[in-house]
């Protein structure tokens, strides 16, 4: 299985003055684990000293380390990240892929159709999805963008949009940015 996850309930044992704060992890491998163990290492160490507003530059940063590592290993790994950094009542959230962040809350008004509390469903337990993060997928115009201008190129293959790397690469992925891929 090539999945992580982490949890640091309390990052107060890892620096003083975040007693309280939380910190979660999902990562999502592919074609190895090497990249998703690099970065489940590293992640917490850094998001710590750099807390939320730095968030995305320090997963940019990861990821750089372990492209360094990976050319000099020859690693061909890579994987999706979501982080999330709980602190009292705010909720900061990066993600790099496909793996997504959503929070359930309450309605405003409840649902009509849905009056129980026992099932484990949002709708069951009458819960509203709200989305976090945003995918990072090849059809969204923006990314296709980036992806061109890094010497890629973004195609529909069986009526699914890939990344794939310029000649003579072996990259092709279902998401347009992940760690350890390095378009």
């Amino acid at each position: 299985m090539e999945d992580r996850h982490d949890v640091v309930a309390n990052l107060g044992e890892l620096h003083a003055g975040l007693e309280g704060a939380s910190y979660l992890s999902v990562l999502d491998g592919h074609g190895g684990i090497n990249c998703c163990d690099f970065a489940k290492a590293q992640l917490p160490r850094r998001l710590v000293a750099a807390l939320a507003a730095e968030l995305l530059h320090q997963q940019h940063l990861v990821d750089t380390d372990f492209l360094e590592l990976a050319t000099r290993k020859v690693l061909t790994d890579g994987t999706t990240v979501l982080c999330a950094l709980l602190r009292g009542t705010t909720l900061d959230v990066a993600n790099c892929g496909d793996t997504r962040a959503v929070l359930g809350r309450k309605p405003a008004a409840p649902h009509a159709r849905f009056s129980g509390n026992s099932g484990r469903s949002m709708r069951e337990r009458e819960l509203e999805a709200h989305r976090l993060s945003v995918d990072h997928k090849p059809d969204l115009p923006k990314e296709a963008e980036r992806v061109r201008a890094s010497g890629g190129f973004v195609r529909s293959i069986n009526g699914c949009w890939r990344v794939t790397g310029p000649p003579g690469t072996s990259t092709m992925l279902a998401i347009s940015r992940a760690f350890g891929d390095d378009l």
